[in-house]
């Protein structure tokens, strides 16, 4: 028998299906073994209605976003609970840097003095790299936890334009080139470390050991970009009192061909005619 010979048959089957499974009751509407059908509603609004409470795929669609809801209310708690947490571990992991730095300095001038021997110094150092170590990991959980992956990163100011209508890296260079962009105030943390006094006179030493001891006496992190570090200029200042952190940055500034760059993570040091263009506070300030 040919195909066009089965489509009668096929049309009988199907309709008989048709039939078994829903009919007609004596008013015309659909019925089922279970009872009559509702009636559709005529109008277009009332249908539409019906449609976005009742389909079946946006009543799947509506339960995934609902539970997807649920699962991010549980991780914005789980990452508060981390930031606190790691907000406290890294003032603990300062408070101990800063006292290693102070012990260091400290296990140097004995030395120097013949108090205490090469292997108590060597041992004093050690402790300080941990601590500085211990002090990084929770930093950079941290900045990880927070999003933050530093200052003027492409991720933070794209994420500044997305969700604050801030500037995009791309703008953000412009107005740097523009100058338009506001000098940066120094924070309050950096301004209270600024006035620390100290006792410190040098005697032709080398600068990037007389920023290191100014950084472990005062507990700033001091960094030094690599050709201040391959620098072989010395330092002899011979001051007859106590002088503030800020005073002595001044004096290193007039005596040394370098700058002192405020950032976020401490003090950076470059060369003089490498001021930055974001608007960072320096000493000496820029002409």
């Amino acid at each position: 028998m040919s195909v066009q010979g089965l489509r009668i048959p096929l049309v009988i089957l199907v309709v008989g299906i048709l039939a078994a499974l829903f009919g007609l009751d004596r008013s015309g509407h659909a019925t089922t073994r279970n009872g009559a059908l509702a009636p559709l509603p005529d109008q277009l609004d009332t249908l539409l209605e019906q449609a976005l409470a009742s389909n079946p795929e946006i009543l799947v669609k509506d339960a995934e976003l609902r539970e997807a809801i649920a699962d991010l209310h549980r991780t914005r708690l789980a990452v508060t609970q981390q930031v606190v947490r790691l907000h406290f571990q890294r003032i603990e992991e300062r408070a101990v840097v800063a006292a290693s730095r102070r012990s260091l300095a400290m296990a140097r001038q004995l030395t120097r003095n013949g108090s205490m021997s090469e292997g108590e110094l060597d041992e004093a150092s050690i402790a300080l790299a941990q601590a500085e170590g211990a002090y990084a990991r929770v930093e950079a959980d941290l900045r990880y936890a927070t999003g933050a992956e530093g200052e003027g990163s492409p991720r933070a100011l794209d994420l500044a334009h997305l969700l604050r209508g801030g500037p995009t890296r791309h703008h953000a260079e412009e107005e740097i080139e523009e100058g338009t962009i506001p000098t940066r105030e120094i924070d309050a943390a950096m301004k209270e470390s600024l006035g620390q006094e100290l006792t410190v006179n040098f005697d032709k030493e080398p600068l990037v050991e007389v920023l290191s001891t100014v950084s472990q006496l005062t507990g700033t992190n001091i960094i030094v970009t690599e050709d201040v570090a391959e620098n072989e200029s010395v330092v002899s200042l011979d001051f007859r009192g106590p002088v503030t952190l800020r005073q002595l940055l001044y004096a290193l500034a007039d005596t040394n061909p370098v700058i002192f760059i405020f950032r976020e993570y401490g003090i950076l040091v470059r060369y003089e005619d490498e001021h930055p263009e974001d608007g960072s506070p320096t000493i000496p300030a820029p002409h």
